[in-house]
């Protein structure tokens, strides 16, 4: 009550005091007083209530659930209007199924929408995460197209105690059906894993930890193909402007090396599709073999020999 009071204009609550049922005549000369004595003489809060917003349903037993530490102004004013206000009967449900009720609870109700007023989203999100639940409704959309909202909310609402919204998460995107990554022009030999269940089967095929990725692909961050004559697996990573490159992330089964040839086709095949690759295996490496003239070593692939004219670096000079 007190938080919702306002303190250049006390006279509207003073007005509402007097009616109050009380053993003693408040005084009407100082609001204020007036304010302090009903609190002090009034024998039940409910009668407090009452007298200031009417027959308020929930109110008080709302109020008890709210602890023993105060809560800012503006999380009494959001409860009142959860309470009273017609538009919030969802939210209304969601609070009154709560034990326990906190700023931070009411914040994140005021900002959930239908269908997804649950009580199992007030608990697990804080206010500031509730934008990112929304961009991960819209991520699972774009995922699995096929599951509805009313699949989304079914599955919320089984969520376990103790279950993070993390692990929804995951989940859903664990039964990804459709990638948002087109690769036009790709060559015929690459089939790209489009879906959670393909990279889940790669993963058991060639006995990698390919699943684990599957965050990166959701997020449109990596892109996996298989190369089927070696075979391989190849890992793309998204660049700007819509464009894929191969940083030497190619693997054989059990993510053992390939051989150099198989590593060069590919990579021709990759620049062929579109796809860029490192300048030591494209436009740079013509220089190869004068690296370690250079102190500089490729572990990850032998040098490959190029054509190299000693004159025409010296007459860059």
């Amino acid at each position: 009550m007190l938080a919702s009071l306002d303190w250049n204009a006390p006279e509207a609550v003073v007005a509402c005091l007097k009616n109050i049922p009380s053993d003693e005549n408040l005084p009407s000369d100082d609001p204020f007083s007036t304010i302090s004595r009903a609190l002090t003489t009034c024998r039940r809060v409910r009668d407090v209530l009452h007298t200031l917003y009417g027959p308020v349903d929930g109110l008080l037993g709302a109020l008890k659930r709210l602890g023993d530490e105060p809560l800012p102004k503006d999380s009494y004013r959001t409860l009142i209007r959860l309470l009273i206000e017609p538009e919030h009967r969802a939210r209304t449900k969601v609070l009154r199924q709560m034990s326990r009720i906190t700023a931070n609870h009411l914040t994140t109700l005021m900002s959930l929408e239908k269908p997804f007023i649950l009580k199992e989203l007030v608990e697990r999100l804080r206010p500031k995460d509730v934008s990112q639940f929304w961009l991960a409704i819209a991520l699972i959309h774009q995922l699995v197209p096929e599951a509805t909202t009313e699949d989304l909310v079914a599955s919320l609402t089984s969520l376990q105690p103790g279950v993070g919204l993390n692990r929804w998460v995951q989940k859903q995107v664990s039964r990804a059906t459709r990638f948002p990554v087109t690769l036009s022009g790709l060559d015929k030999t690459f089939t790209p894993l489009t879906s959670a269940e393909a990279i889940r089967a790669k993963a058991l095929q060639y006995q990698n930890c390919l699943r684990t990725e599957l965050g990166e692909v959701a997020l449109s961050r990596k892109y996996f193909l298989e190369y089927r004559p070696a075979p391989a697996i190849i890992e793309l990573v998204a660049l700007s402007e819509g464009r894929w490159a191969c940083l030497d992330g190619i693997y054989g089964p059990k993510n053992a090396s390939l051989d150099p040839g198989t590593k060069r086709i590919i990579r021709r095949k990759l620049q062929a599709s579109g796809v860029l690759v490192h300048a030591r295996h494209a436009e740079a490496s013509r220089w190869n073999s004068v690296a370690r003239l250079l102190s500089i070593y490729d572990h990850d692939d032998p040098i490959l020999e190029g054509d190299f004219d000693l004159t025409e670096l010296v007459g860059t000079g």
